[in-house]
């Protein structure tokens, strides 16, 4: 969900997030509260490899990743091409894990940005679905799909 929520911030285009290291630190604290919602489920960590997810190696590991998505036309392949044309579906998958991290979550920051719908008054997003509001801490505001803030 943090990748897509990149995907949503940048109108799809991860290349603008390139040299924002700031903000892909962010997505990654999102993606260390999800698998630490995860496992205070009571669920393991898979792939074990991932297991360490709260030690230097896998942030470096995953911020190389996030860097090289916005970097390349992987971004577009691995996320973007999917998260553009599923808006619905994220929308959905955002709620149902705002209630996961609701009974899971790992710390405060996951309550930080949740409200009701977000509205938009981009005239591309008219057409499009307002999604929740982003309940990670790669989004403190309000989500809405094309926002570049």
């Amino acid at each position: 969900m943090p990748a897509a929520f990149a995907c949503y911030k940048t109108d799809g285009d991860l290349k603008k997030l390139r040299g924002d290291t700031a903000y892909l630190n962010r997505v990654l604290d999102a993606n260390i509260e999800g698998y630490r919602a995860i496992r205070n489920a009571g669920h393991a960590i898979l792939p074990k490899g991932d297991a360490d997810f709260e030690g230097e190696k896998y942030r470096k590991t995953c911020l190389r990743f996030f860097k090289l998505m916005c970097a390349t036309s992987l971004g577009k392949l691995c996320a973007s091409d999917h998260a553009m044309n599923a808006i619905d579906e994220m929308s959905e998958l955002n709620r149902d894990l705002k209630k996961f991290f609701d009974a899971n979550g790992s710390s405060s920051t996951l309550s930080r940005g949740r409200s009701s719908v977000a509205t938009e008054s981009d005239t591309r997003a008219k057409s499009t679905p307002p999604m929740e509001s982003c309940s990670h801490t790669c989004c403190s505001e309000p989500y809405s799909p094309f926002a570049l803030t």
